[in-house]
């Protein structure tokens, strides 16, 4: 039963080193990953030497090179990781009433060929990039439709899409369906696709959108991106400061 116990103790000494290691990949602040990270490795070690004193010295000689190794390794994993996590952090794409935001993701390039995405249409249905396959797509994201801004550029697009050939314009935001439907039927918007973020968040990484700190954390920064029917992107603009709207005529002229 000692020897048993020792084991667990051992093994539950490499599960918090274990989760060191996935804490920088986690949409955590820093300085959390930081707490965690010094209480994981606290917790490890005492378990570790809890477990040895149970299993003996034979044993401890035996772990004993293994756990210097591991405990470098992780170590400097997790220094490597922290780094990484400040990096994206740190990231500053756009304003917030000329505050700096910061963003987790990176946001697509022209040239570049869209991520796939899950999204929600007004009727509860999973829509993906794949169910515009051969038209020209025009990515209107914003946080809420229920602000001025967002409200403004939907109708805006909505305008122009009615003279554009062979062109989806998709609204994407963190509101649920049904506001984004009740907005768009109360509007008269039917150049315009709402698409909710209700089901797949993941939208927001991927595409270098999500905000990571201010009153908006977890909404997306305002975003315009145009795809040809390839889904390769024509155009890309994260807008300067979110409460701006964005280049309208950039956006339509690289459907021209």
């Amino acid at each position: 039963m000692r020897i048993l116990l020792g084991y667990a103790l051992v093994a539950l000494s490499c599960i918090a080193w274990g989760i060191i290691f996935v804490l920088p990949f986690i949409d955590l602040e820093i300085g959390k990953i930081a707490a965690l990270s010094a209480g994981l490795i606290v917790a490890g070690e005492v378990t570790f030497y809890l477990g040895i004193l149970l299993l003996g010295k034979e044993a401890w000689e035996k772990l004993k090179l293994i756990f210097r190794k591991t405990r470098s390794f992780i170590t400097n994993s997790t220094s490597m990781g922290n780094t990484m996590a400040k990096d994206i952090a740190n990231k500053t794409g756009t304003t917030l009433g000329g505050a700096p935001v910061t963003l987790f993701g990176t946001f697509p390039s022209v040239g570049q060929i869209a991520p796939a995405f899950t999204l929600v249409d007004k009727d509860l249905k999973d829509v993906t990039l794949q169910s515009f396959a051969g038209q020209r797509k025009v990515l209107n994201i914003v946080p809420s439709l229920d602000t001025a801004v967002c409200a403004t550029s939907t109708r805006k697009f909505n305008e122009a899409a009615a003279a554009l050939n062979n062109t989806a314009v998709l609204v994407i935001s963190a509101d649920l369906p049904f506001a984004m439907g009740r907005f768009c039927v109360a509007e008269g918007l039917e150049n315009v696709t709402p698409l909710s973020l209700m089901r797949g968040r993941d939208f927001m990484r991927n595409y270098g959108v999500k905000i990571a700190d201010t009153v908006l954390a977890g909404l997306t920064a305002r975003a315009v991106l145009v795809l040809d029917e390839n889904d390769r992107i024509l155009h890309a603009e994260l807008v300067d400061d979110i409460t701006h709207e964005p280049d309208y005529a950039a956006a339509l002229a690289a459907l021209n």
